[in-house]
């Protein structure tokens, strides 16, 4: 059924659209637009870019309208009634506290990932093409004289602005696509950037105008193009919607995220052990708790010993014995293993085990005012993470002292290893204590 859309498409598209026509590339549209930039720049000719973002832009196309659209293209009742009866019973139901409401028909939306999405949609786009093709100037470039008046890979969309009163001519033809489509352009998300000295504000369609910044001229002092760079970079993060706020900052907004990553990149640690911390403090991991919340697991309890299975949980909390099948769900060891990194920690920074708070593990914001013993906290910390998360390793205390010794042993062989922990990691050789007995407070 695509394939018998590629006639259709090539007979009816618009010359700006590169999408699902065949013989056109996204490439092509990147050097038309680049084209266009440069011609404009060498003519002086006032041009605005101007992007148009719709919002869910697939998911909100009326199927009445697409319908429409198919048999006003002159496609058989037969072929018109094969798409519609992919479309025209599509239903979908919302999980509420573990129950299913009822099936809410779907009347927008065409399938993302469908083979035919791509071509439906562009099709459902061709009347705003068409109509801004016909009444906007654009540029001619080229000996031919090529006008580029809007280009468009399915919903990524340029309009070439060249005269004031085109403002309101896309105005009122975007609303109209809007109000026939179920379409919403994202105004917020929209930005436009000007060449050749275009100076009219476009405030009617409510986008940003931000400059356009060449890098060919050579003639601009350095500090006057840095300042325009940062107020455009102002400018994009003054219109950003939402917030910025990571997740986990809005989960734990008490913590020092700073002095976190700061000691995460200071520890002397690989490349693969940060990605690892990274995933385990961004909450990324597939504990029991996450996938319960998410509906993908029917209890959020830990498999060996029926708690709550958070990441927290399966660093330094469960204390049944056993071994780890899963990564993330069967912690067997953990709490025995938390202990003996505790007391090596805490014989690091002469304190009491006990001091040593079990969230150090995920979120390790610690300041420990000799540079060397904090990153040596980190670093064993870094290697917990590791090897409960890295790799299908049997859980218990010998193999994960096995572990420690032999990254141990790697990081001393390294030129800079001494540099960064000095000698502190040598309290692994310390001999475990047996469940229950700590060090004294102030020893060692």
């Amino acid at each position: 059924m695509a394939r018998r859309l590629t006639s259709v498409l090539e007979e009816h598209q618009t010359a700006g659209q590169y999408c699902s026509v065949p013989g056109k590339f996204i490439l092509e549209a990147v050097s038309v637009i680049r084209d266009a930039v440069t011609h404009a720049q060498i003519t002086r000719t006032p041009v605005c870019i101007l992007p148009l973002d719709f919002r869910n832009a697939f998911d909100r196309i009326s199927h009445h309208y697409l319908f429409q659209i198919l048999a006003g293209y002159g496609l058989s009742a037969w072929f018109i009634d094969r798409i519609r009866s992919i479309y025209e019973h599509a239903t979908t139901s919302i999980q509420i506290n573990g129950a299913l409401a009822g099936p809410i028909p779907i009347q927008s939306a065409v399938r993302q990932g469908c083979p035919l999405s791509m071509a439906l949609y562009a099709l459902c786009l061709h009347p705003l093409l068409r109509t801004l093709e016909d009444r906007l100037t654009g540029i001619n470039i080229g000996t031919r004289g090529q006008k580029i008046s809007v280009l468009s890979y399915a919903d990524d969309i340029r309009v070439f602005l060249t005269r004031r009163e085109e403002i309101e001519t896309v105005n009122q033809a975007t609303r109209t696509y809007e109000r026939e489509t179920g379409a919403q352009l994202n105004r917020n998300k929209s930005r436009a950037f000007v060449v050749g000295g275009w100076a009219i504000p476009i405030t009617p369609l409510g986008i940003a105008l931000l400059p356009y910044i060449s890098p060919t001229h050579t003639n601009v002092p350095q500090h006057k193009l840095r300042s325009r760079i940062y107020g455009v970079i102002r400018t994009i993060h003054s219109n950003a919607e939402g917030s910025d706020e990571m997740r986990i900052g809005r989960k734990y907004p008490h913590a020092n995220w700073k002095r976190l990553w700061t000691n995460l990149q200071a520890a002397g640690i690989s490349d693969a052990q940060k990605s690892t911390c990274f995933t385990v403090i961004h909450d990324l991991t597939p504990t029991k708790e996450r996938l319960a919340a998410i509906h993908l697991s029917e209890t959020n309890r830990c498999n060996t010993c029926g708690d709550d299975d958070t990441m927290q949980h399966c660093l330094t909390q469960c204390g049944a014995d056993g071994t780890m099948q899963n990564r993330l769900t069967q912690c067997g060891a953990s709490k025995l293993i938390w202990n003996w990194t505790r007391q090596r920690i805490a014989a690091i920074t002469i304190t009491n085990p006990l001091d040593v708070p079990e969230e150090w593990a995920l979120r390790p914001d610690f300041h420990i005012r000799s540079l060397q013993r904090n990153k040596a906290v980190v670093w064993l910390l870094a290697h917990l993470v590791a090897y409960h998360i890295q790799g299908q390793r049997r859980m218990s205390l010998l193999d994960y002292m096995d572990f420690m010794r032999q990254a141990r042993w790697k990081a001393d062989s390294r030129p800079i290893g001494y540099t960064v922990v000095g000698s502190h990691l040598t309290v692994q050789s310390i001999p475990a204590s047996p469940a229950g007995i700590t060090f004294a407070r102030g020893a060692p």
